[in-house]
């Protein structure tokens, strides 16, 4: 049986809600992990046959959150992505899924981990869509609302 090996880690800054990397994508936290995975193992980019990334916070942020993160670490687009979403554990369920595939022999160099930013989840407005006749409507924040709250305490984040 082919047996998988972690060739090398990287890991985003960590920050407080609002804080000073507000003004980037979990997707682009994602690119900036995934870079510096590679680079640290000497791996070219070009040879990543799949990326999985965990991210749990996927209002707004556009389609396929782990593409995004693959193409901007420089990964080409014919390469497949997953994005995956299993509240707190979405990053390590990538890496055991691409343990998964290694042993398989589906694929030789997986890429995988987990990428967020608690600041660019939305505030959604429900059923917007259909239109509003009369009266108050609620806008939902979309941190609480996908009960991050279970895993770690909000406050945590830098209210």
């Amino acid at each position: 049986m082919t047996t998988s090996v972690i060739v090398a880690g990287a890991r985003t800054p960590i920050g407080k809600l609002m804080g000073s990397l507000k003004d980037f994508s979990g997707s682009d936290l994602g690119a900036v992990a995934i870079a510096g995975a590679l680079e640290k193992a000497s791996v070219p980019p070009a040879l990543v046959e799949y990326v999985i990334m965990g991210q749990v916070l996927t209002a707004g942020a556009g389609q396929m959150p782990a593409r995004q993160a693959a193409v901007a670490a420089g990964i080409g687009w014919d390469v497949p992505t997953l994005t995956i979403n299993k509240m707190c554990l979405s990053g390590i369920d990538s890496i055991a899924l691409a343990d998964q595939l290694i042993r398989a022999g589906e694929f030789d160099v997986v890429v995988a981990g987990g990428q967020e930013s608690m600041t660019k989840a939305p505030h959604l407005l429900m059923d917007s869509r259909a239109g509003y006749k009369y009266g108050d409507v609620t806008v939902l924040d979309h941190l609480p609302t996908t009960a991050c709250t279970m895993c770690s305490p909000i406050s945590r984040w830098g209210r």
